[in-house]
């Protein structure tokens, strides 16, 4: 087992083409705590340029919802959630971040117990990604990701994965800014200068994945600092270098030294309120 994975929900482990810009549409078309019926969203989503309107808007709605962004009030109409509610104050104010934070809810929801199964495939997309700086060879990368959710999940729920997963987890990794995905040669490189706040997500990440309850020191050792850069797609240099900067500005964090070396220490989740 991946250190603290597990997964019970099951149902589904293919990941729907849910693109970045689709979901940011339907962000921007819905009004804080206001319904918006399914033809009443259709109609202003035919706004944007480039969004399909079709049949194939239960995907990116589905997956707002199982992100717990939106709510479906009944078979016709949506809402905000409070989460979503402050997603759309996010992506208002900072793009970049928001697009970060979306990153960050996938990645968490690989960990919970209570998320269908096509969040952890999300997850170790991601993590073969991030190791191998490439998907030169996708049918080789979808093996490693098959063998792991296997392992996971049972030989009995990898039946409905193909490459195309790949591809729709890359459109949100694409978006990110600072990349991680440079437009030369479509290479891979560990993001630099990243907003301290991605920062603090990819230690939050950290403690989900390990099942640590906050407030349990993390010893900064190979292992962990590996981990954690893998949560936000970080230089781990980069990462570091910066960690002894976050007690000073975040009150949630604190940087300890101990007989076996610096230990960090995250006291409560890091969720989206501490990124407005």
């Amino acid at each position: 087992m991946m250190g603290g994975l597990i997964i019970r929900k099951i149902k589904k482990i293919l990941v729907d083409s849910a693109s970045p810009e689709t979901c940011t549409a339907i962000l921007l078309s819905m009004k804080k705590n206001k319904p918006i019926s399914k033809n009443e969203l259709f109609k202003k989503l035919k706004d944007f340029r480039g969004i399909k309107v079709d049949s194939t808007l239960f995907r990116p709605l589905n997956r707002l919802k199982d992100l717990g962004i939106i709510e479906e009030l009944n078979k016709d109409n949506f809402t905000l959630t409070i989460l979503g509610n402050n997603c759309k104050t996010l992506l208002i104010e900072d793009k970049n971040l928001f697009y970060d934070f979306m990153h960050h809810i996938h990645i968490r929801s690989a960990f919970d117990d209570t998320k269908d199964g096509y969040f952890l495939t999300y997850f170790l997309i991601t993590k073969y990604i991030y190791e191998k700086r490439n998907v030169d060879n996708r049918d080789k990368l979808l093996s490693n990701v098959l063998s792991d959710i296997e392992l996971e999940l049972g030989r009995d729920n990898v039946k409905s994965i193909d490459t195309s997963s790949i591809s729709k987890v890359m459109s949100w990794i694409k978006v990110l800014k600072p990349p991680f995905i440079t437009e030369r040669n479509n290479s891979f490189i560990p993001r630099k200068d990243v907003p301290l706040k991605v920062i603090l997500l990819a230690i939050s990440a950290y403690y989900e994945k390990m099942k640590l309850p906050y407030g349990t020191p993390i010893m900064l050792d190979e292992k962990s600092i590996k981990e954690i850069s893998l949560m936000g797609l970080i230089d781990p240099i980069f990462l570091i270098s910066n960690l002894s900067i976050l007690p000073s500005l975040y009150p949630k964090i604190s940087l300890n030294d101990t007989v076996d070396g610096k230990a960090i220490l995250l006291r409560k989740k890091i969720d989206i309120e501490e990124l407005l």
